[in-house]
């Protein structure tokens, strides 16, 4: 990619995410940044994960996934979801696992729950259509987190 306009890129504002899904009673979550409202009506959400990270076959399984919105003060919870082992990334964190079998942890900001809808592969990076089926908010009040919190912008690089 040309330098100034990966440098223009690290001035676009990302949240953190984690996204979450579950297949065959094993809950799987990564940490996403490149989240976007696509629809108002359907409300549909679109997520951008690259096509080499090792949850991605699950959330095509599962056809079921929540985008977890953290709130700034929870940073420490990335953690968990940068361990190598995909089935211990839950291990210590309360959690609900809702109807659709999809686990939203119980301390974030806010969640949606998405049916996939559709997959695209444009890219070295997967585009997630996700229809939001259910969410809530857990907190009115809170900050979310964002890259600028952590002080590095994710350009799709790792």
């Amino acid at each position: 990619m040309n330098p100034e306009i990966e440098k223009v890129l690290s001035k676009f504002s990302y949240g953190i995410y984690l996204l979450t899904c579950r297949h065959e009673d094993v809950n799987y979550g990564m940490i996403i940044s490149w989240v976007t409202q696509a629809s108002y009506d359907p409300p549909l959400v679109l997520a951008s994960v690259k096509r080499t990270r090792r949850v991605l076959p699950f959330i095509e399984k599962a056809k079921y996934f929540s985008l977890q919105v953290l709130e700034n003060t929870q940073a420490d919870l990335l953690a968990s979801f940068k361990t190598p082992n995909l089935e211990e990334r839950f291990a210590g964190l309360s959690y609900q696992v809702l109807d659709t079998g999809v686990p939203v942890l119980t301390n974030v900001l806010a969640y949606v729950e998405c049916k996939l809808k559709e997959i695209f592969t444009p890219g070295d990076h997967a585009l997630l259509v996700g229809e939001i089926v259910s969410g809530e908010c857990f907190k009115e009040h809170g900050i979310p987190l964002t890259c600028k919190d952590l002080g590095k912008v994710y350009l799709g690089k790792y």
